[in-house]
């Protein structure tokens, strides 16, 4: 029979980690694990959990980064929201500060 579950040991050896690290990633909810007397996690959560983090820089699993400069859904939001046109003089304003930028403005609704 096929391993279903694996222990936080057995993770920490397939992922080449310590057991501190997969604990760590357990309680910031990044990996699916169930309790069964101890920690166990599922050959399909892992497997998911990789997959899922494929490209992403997790050595502080506080601060998932992306590696070689891509970016997610959110980042390219914010950057998409980042300015916006104001309809009265046409001019970018920051939607952090609601202030007038005065650097060059090349925003799409500006090119």
């Amino acid at each position: 029979m096929e391993d279903v579950l694996f222990t936080v040991k057995e993770v920490s050896k397939l992922i080449k980690t310590s057991p501190d690290y997969v604990y760590k990633l357990i309680n910031l909810e990044l990996l699916p694990a169930l309790k069964l007397g101890s920690y166990k996690v599922r050959k399909t959560a892992l497997l998911k959990f990789l997959e899922d983090n494929e490209g992403k820089d997790l050595t502080d699993p506080t601060k998932i980064k992306y590696l070689r400069g891509e970016t997610s859904n959110e980042e390219e939001t914010q950057k998409e929201n980042h300015h916006k046109t104001d309809t009265v003089d046409n001019h970018c304003v920051d939607n952090y500060s609601n202030k007038s930028s005065n650097t060059l403005c090349i925003c799409p609704t500006r090119i």
